[in-house]
C-alpha cells in the first residue's frame, strides 16, 4: 500500500489526491439518489465508473484543507468530511428524485381514486408491481426531464456544490433539516393538487352509484358501476392531463428553491 502510494504523490500532489477522493466520494453518493441516474438497469460498475471520470474532471479545481490531506491530514477529521460528503451528495440527489417521484405519487393516487389500481404491472426499472397510470404518469416525467436536459442540470448542480460547499464544510450549516422535511411536504401538496380532480370525479360518481342502488334496489349495480367508474377515469385523466403537467411544472420552481439555498 505504501509503495502505491508513493507512486501517487510522485505524479500529483496530497491536495490533489484528497480532492480527487473527496469528488469521488460526493458525486458517487450523489448518483445512489439522483433520479434515472440510480435505476437497477444502471449496474454499479457503471456509476463508479462515472463517478471516477466526473471527479477526475473537477478536482483540479478544488481546494482542501491541509488538516484533510492523504498523508498528513488528521483521520478523525477526514472521516468526519468524508460523512459530510456523503450527506451532500444523498441530499442533493434526492431533492431531483423527490421531485420526479409527485408523478408517481399522484398517478398511484388517482388510479385508487378511479378504480384503476388494480390494472397493475412489473416496472423493469425499480423491479417492482405498480399501477400503470402512476407508471405511465412517471415515465411521462422521464421522458420531460430529458428533453429539458434535466441530466446536464443535475451534473452542473454537483459541480456547482463544490464552489458552494467546499470540501470539509458541512451542507446542513447553510440548510437545516427542517427545511427539507418542509419542502418534502410541499411536494406531497404538489401530489395530492394533481390527484384532487380524479378524487371530485370518482366522490361524484360514487354518489350518483349510491342513488341509483337506493332507488333500484334490484339493480346489479356492481355490474354496471364498475366498469363506468373506470371509463369515465380514463376519459377524466384525459381532460385532467394539462392542468397535471402544470402542476408539475409549478413543484420544479420549489426544487430550485431549496437547490439554492445551498447553491
Amino acid at each position: 500500500m505504501e509503495p502505491l502510494l508513493g507512486l501517487l504523490l510522485a505524479l500529483v500532489t496530497d491536495e490533489q489526491l484528497a480532492a480527487f477522493s473527496f469528488a469521488v466520494i460526493r458525486i458517487g453518493s450523489f448518483l445512489l439518489t439522483a433520479p434515472l441516474l440510480s435505476m437497477s438497469v444502471v449496474s454499479p460498475l457503471t456509476r463508479g465508473v462515472a463517478s471516477l471520470a466526473f471527479a477526475l474532471v473537477v478536482h483540479p479545481t478544488l481546494s482542501v484543507p491541509a488538516e484533510l490531506g492523504m498523508v498528513n491530514g488528521v483521520a478523525s477529521l477526514m472521516v468526519v468530511a468524508a460523512v459530510h460528503e456523503v450527506i451532500t451528495g444523498l441530499l442533493m440527489g434526492f431533492v431531483f428524485y423527490v421531485t420526479m417521484e409527485i408523478l408517481r405519487i399522484a398517478g398511484l393516487m388517482m388510479s385508487y381514486a378511479t378504480q384503476l389500481g388494480m390494472s397493475q404491472m412489473v416496472d423493469p426499472a425499480t423491479q417492482s408491481q405498480s399501477a400503470v397510470l402512476d407508471n405511465f404518469l412517471y415515465y411521462v416525467g422521464r421522458l420531460y426531464f430529458l428533453a429539458a436536459f434535466g441530466v446536464s442540470f443535475m451534473l452542473g448542480a454537483v459541480f456547482k456544490s463544490f464552489e458552494t460547499i467546499p470540501i470539509g464544510h458541512a451542507i446542513f450549516a447553510d440548510l437545516s433539516p427542517l427545511t427539507v422535511a418542509l419542502w418534502t411536504n410541499s411536494m406531497w401538496a404538489h401530489a395530492m393538487m394533481m390527484a384532487i380532480p380524479s378524487f371530485g370525479v370518482a366522490l361524484t360518481l360514487q354518489g350518483a352509484m349510491a342513488v341509483i342502488t337506493r332507488s333500484a334496489p334490484t339493480l346489479n349495480i356492481f355490474s354496471i358501476g364498475f366498469p363506468i367508474v373506470i371509463a369515465v377515469g380514463i376519459y377524466m385523466f384525459g381532460q385532467f392531463a394539462p392542468v397535471i403537467l402544470r402542476n408539475f411544472e409549478a413543484a420544479v420552481p420549489s426544487m430550485l428553491g431549496i437547490l439554492a439555498g445551498v447553491l
